[in-house]
């Protein structure tokens, strides 16, 4: 398995609920030396929320709390 890139942090809807995170593109070659890739969970920024909204308003907030930065 080899992870070939991994997203920015988005907005991700599981089982659980909605939450902010990334995902990676993965490849797997099998025995039989065929390949595939899809994207899988790569982490989890946030606790899980009830509504999309509340979650895209938890990533608006990293994404201007990181921009702004001060070091």
């Amino acid at each position: 398995m080899e992870i070939i890139k991994i997203s920015e942090p988005k907005v991700i809807e599981s089982k659980n609920g909605y939450y902010v995170g990334r995902t990676c593109l993965t490849a797997h070659e099998f025995p039989d030396g065929n390949m595939t890739s899809y994207w899988d969970e790569y982490d989890r920024e946030t606790e899980y929320f009830l509504t999309k909204e509340h979650a895209e308003r938890a990533l608006n907030y990293l994404s201007y709390s990181s921009y702004n930065k001060t070091e």
